[in-house]
């Protein structure tokens, strides 16, 4: 077994064919075959049903890629070592994390939270926030070194990992029925118009989705994305999901928040997404502080 093999099995589940996967390792069809038949009487294993001009991943496969995906981001660390060790000084050091965190309404995190990644790093922090599309964009554009995302990428040459996950509850007028019990059920907030997440990438179809499972059909409206607009979209019995806990003006007179019950409660993953050369140790900095710091 050899990185090649791995890097060869990664592409070649991701397009499930081995002429594409071929293509993206600059290498034959023939020799990439070759090297993933080499690798299944290795391990004594199928790896691919092969059907025509496409390959089909065997579900070993597929866990097999989620643990070749880590010893590849470990080889590009240790590759990368003797840069970092004999590095200079990191003071000068800039790293730009793009954030999509308004994927309710408010900020999973603030400014004054990133205090401790800067210090303990040793890097520059700059915190660039937009939606998702925006944050995929500068990463490949190598505007922003990293992001985080509510939902996961799969796309050649960036890496993903699981970094937490919000819960989320509801913000309402307190003088609707809604805003007088403790907690609240999706088919109760199915009815009424729901404040149509910022991010439409990936958590608008999450929320989408768990009403479905449930027959319901939510009723989205875009709210402007002011203070006035959202007092204002409440007041006339809107309802706003919002990460639990996150900051938003819940102290604002009249609203209140409440919780889903059990039954309906859910949560929406975020990731780290980077390009392979992003700075390792940052990457596990960044993993580690949002664990610690969201739970």
């Amino acid at each position: 077994m050899n990185i090649g093999q791995l890097e060869h099995v990664v592409e070649a589940i991701r397009f499930s064919s081995f002429a594409l996967a071929a293509k993206a390792r600059h290498t034959s069809p023939q020799a990439l075959s070759k090297a993933v038949s080499d690798l299944e009487r290795e391990l004594g294993v199928k790896l691919f049903e092969r059907t025509g001009r496409s390959v089909e991943a065997t579900p070993f496969a597929r866990e097999f890629e989620k643990k070749a995906r880590h010893v590849l981001l470990e080889f590009e660390q240790l590759r990368r070592f003797p840069a970092t060790f004999f590095a200079e000084s990191s003071e000068n050091r800039s790293f730009c994390l793009a954030i999509s965190d308004s994927s309710f309404r408010g900020l999973i995190l603030t400014e004054q939270d990133f205090t401790p990644l800067r210090d303990e790093s040793g890097f520059n922090v700059d915190l660039y926030r937009a939606s998702s599309d925006s944050c995929l964009s500068a990463i490949r554009q190598d505007i922003a070194d990293a992001a985080i995302l509510p939902g996961p990428v799969d796309e050649v040459g960036l890496l993903c990992f699981p970094v937490h996950r919000s819960h989320a509850s509801v913000i309402v007028d307190k003088r609707w029925p809604l805003g007088m019990g403790g907690t609240v059920s999706l088919a109760e907030i199915g009815d009424r118009p729901i404040a149509c997440p910022r991010d439409i990438r990936f958590v608008r179809p999450y929320i989408e989705s768990q009403f479905q499972a449930r027959g319901l059909v939510p009723r989205f409206q875009f709210v402007e994305p002011t203070l006035n607009g959202f007092l204002s979209f409440l007041g006339n019995g809107g309802v706003v999901f919002i990460r639990k806990g996150g900051s938003i003006p819940k102290d604002v007179a009249g609203i209140c928040e409440i919780d889903l019950r059990d039954g309906d409660s859910f949560a929406i993953p975020f990731f780290l997404v980077c390009k392979a050369g992003c700075p390792p140790e940052m990457i596990e900095l960044i993993i580690a502080f949002f664990r610690e710091k969201l739970g």
